[in-house]
Formats: C-alpha cells, structure tokens, sequence
C-alpha cells in the first residue's frame, strides 16, 4: 500500500502530513484558521477523517460522495476558521449643540 500511495501523490506519507502541516500553518499565519491550533494535531485530525473514509463509506449508501465531501468540508473548516471580526458598531451621530433632535 505505501508504495502504491507514493505512486499516486509522488510523494511519502510523511512528506503528505508536512503538505497539510504547511497548509495550516499558512492558514494560520495569514489569520484564516484559529492561532490556538495545534497543527500536528489538526493535521492528524483531518487526515484521519479522510484516510478512514474507505472503512465506512458505501457509494451504494444515502449520501454521494460530493454530499460526504461537502459536509467534510464544513465540519473542517468550521473547526480551524478564525473568527471573524464583529463589524464595529456604526458611530452614533452627534447632536448639535447637545440638544435632542426634534
């Protein structure tokens, strides 16, 4: 199997962890997955939910393979995205004079 898996991507596993190690890490730095991650472990996270994905998935099952993707897809990104900043609150306009407005 390894040898059959470095065929197909060219690389070694461990070179494909590193790949998505990068990735986070990138991610992180440019602030669009959280600072507080530990990146080997949401590396080893993410690729364990996609390396086991042959053990259980039935193409003859209730979800496709791109409904499986789209919801791999948001339950990962949901889980390293930063949070976003709150918009600031829009300035209150200032009264003249410092008497109500009529």
């Amino acid at each position: 199997m390894k040898r059959r898996f470095r065929e197909m991507i060219g690389f070694s596993p461990k070179d494909y962890e590193r790949c998505w190690q990068q990735i986070l890490c990138e991610g992180v730095e440019s602030g669009e997955f959280r600072a507080d991650l530990d990146i080997q472990v949401a590396s080893y996270g993410l690729l364990g939910m996609l390396n086991w994905l042959y053990k259980w998935y039935d193409p003859q099952g209730r979800l496709s393979v791109q409904e499986v993707a789209a919801q791999f897809t948001s339950l990962a990104l949901a889980g390293l995205a930063a949070e976003k900043p709150h918009p600031a609150s829009p300035p209150k306009p200032k009264l003249s004079g410092g008497k109500p407005a009529r």
